[in-house]
């Protein structure tokens, strides 16, 4: 037993020499490092996971959605040991600088785990990119220093790491039933294991063919229906297993089947302006609350493009309205870009504003459009006088001829000379100079191409219609604005 406990004191003896040896030669050059790892936050529907699923992924980074300083995940951001204080910046040499927001159990000081230096862990963003990017990464030894605010360096891109594709051997495809998009050319084996797990849920009660039967159609399409994620048969997602469905299916308990029916209660109101105020948005949403977001903007005037149910179309008029409204400082700030308490705050009132001025305009709109709506009754009636008596005066100028003296071949020359064409007085004689002034207006208005021509100096049907529409449009021109309509009409056609 002395022998045992002499070789433990002299164990420990020796180890403690060394140890200390190692820490001051690490310390004596000026030089301190850290052992840097990596994590990432999991999402559903990757094509691979460390694990092998989302859940398991879960686990491992604490859900990847919040550090232990409750701020939600961010560029920059990194686990340390506890004796580092939250948000204090932290410059990797080579690898820019990053702020401490998280810790947890894994990451320690030096020598508690067999490591040489404090153990850190970077974040590498979501999803399949930053999975790739973590294990790419690993574990690497580097340089560090703690840096005041004032040096701060905002320059980090995350899309400058890498996320091979080569490190896919070292990671699990996932075979999780609600990390899959299911539909009618999946392979038979994942329609199997659909089938299966409708069953347990009690939404399929068909026997299990391996085949996206249309039993399996109806019975997903109507449960899409009973809890609100579809309308129509026609909708985009309509009885496929997308993501909604599966987020919803994934709250049933299993049980056997039985004829209930399998409802699960939503707390939306049929407008969803009602409760996006209460949500929070961001790229991961899905796809009709980013479309409500965007109606949203649309309705404030701060988003004027198509609705596309696409996060990356709304975030850049996002950013713009918490720039402008101050709730953020920089693009890079924790919540930039995601449509976050304080943004949905802002954004409440600012609606308010907006529904207001909207229903202001609207009415000024309808008054206006109700009082040009009048002026251009009243305008169509002038015309049509104007055109009915017009027509009666062109009728009443029958058919004056060459040599003629008739009430009919002064109202033709009354017309010439208004139109500058005859210059002497009407005397009811077709002479030479009222021959010579009608020969002009068929000219002028290539009635005919010389006086040789056919129908040359003569009152015929085409002179007749052109003279007609000639003096029609001079004469409504005159009436409208003898009656103050010209302008009103102009605003109505503008």
């Amino acid at each position: 037993m002395r022998k045992i406990a002499s070789f433990l004191i002299i164990f420990t003896t020796i180890f403690n020499i060394f140890w200390a040896f190692s820490f001051a030669k690490t310390y004596a050059s000026g030089d301190t490092y850290f052992v840097v790892t990596a994590y990432y936050s999991p999402l559903p529907n990757q094509q691979y996971y460390i694990k092998g699923s989302f859940e398991a992924d879960k686990r491992l980074n604490w859900n990847g959605t919040h550090g232990a300083s409750w701020r939600p995940v961010f560029e920059w951001m990194l686990a340390a040991p506890k004796n580092y204080k939250f948000w204090t910046a932290i410059y990797l040499e080579w690898v820019w600088t990053w702020i401490v927001a998280d810790r947890w159990g894994a990451i320690v000081n030096a020598w508690v785990r067999w490591h040489s230096y404090d153990r850190i862990d970077i974040w590498m963003w979501y999803g399949d990119t930053g999975l790739k990017r973590a294990v790419a990464w690993w574990k690497r030894t580097v340089k560090w220093q703690i840096l005041w605010i004032q040096k701060w360096n905002w320059n980090l891109d995350i899309d400058k790491f890498a996320a091979p594709s080569s490190v896919n051997h070292r990671l699990k495809k996932s075979t999780w039933i609600y990390s899959k998009w299911i539909w009618v050319w999946s392979s038979n084996n994942d329609i199997k294991k659909l089938q299966e797990e409708l069953i347990k849920k009690w939404i399929y009660s068909w026997k299990i063919d391996w085949k996206y039967n249309e039993k399996l159609i109806n019975e997903l399409f109507s449960f899409q229906v009973k809890n609100w994620i579809m309308k129509s048969e026609y909708d985009y997602w309509a009885w496929y297993w997308w993501a909604k469905t599966r987020s919803l299916v994934s709250k049933l308990p299993n049980k056997n089947w039985n004829n209930s029916e399998i409802v699960i209660a939503i707390d939306k109101p049929n407008n969803p302006m009602e409760w996006v105020f209460n949500s929070t948005i961001w790229p991961y949403s899905d796809e009709e609350d980013v479309k409500t977001l965007q109606n949203l903007f649309s309705v404030m005037w701060e988003y004027e493009w198509e609705i596309t149910w696409e996060y990356r179309d709304i975030m850049p008029s996002l950013l713009e309205y918490q720039l402008e409204k101050k709730i953020i400082i920089s693009r890079r700030e924790s919540g930039a870009g995601y449509f976050w308490p304080k943004t949905r705050k802002m954004a409440q009132a600012d609606y308010k504003v907006a529904l207001a001025l909207n229903e202001q305009r609207e009415q000024e709109a309808l008054i206006l459009k109700e009082a040009e709506e009048k002026l251009q009754k009243q305008r169509d009636e002038v015309i049509a006088a104007t055109e009915k008596k017009i027509d009666k005066y062109i009728d009443w100028i029958w058919n004056p001829r060459y040599w003629q003296v008739s009430p009919s071949v002064r109202e033709l020359q009354k017309v010439l000379i208004a139109m500058w064409y005859l210059k002497t007085k009407d005397t009811a004689i077709f002479w030479t100079k009222t021959k010579q002034a009608l020969l002009s207006f068929q000219l002028d208005n290539n009635i005919v191409s010389n006086n040789n021509t056919p129908w040359a100096w003569i009152y015929w049907p085409k002179t007749k219609q052109t003279l007609r529409d000639l003096l029609l449009e001079k004469s409504i021109e005159r009436e409208l604005a003898s009656r103050n309509l010209v302008a009103i009409n102009n605003n109505s056609e503008s």
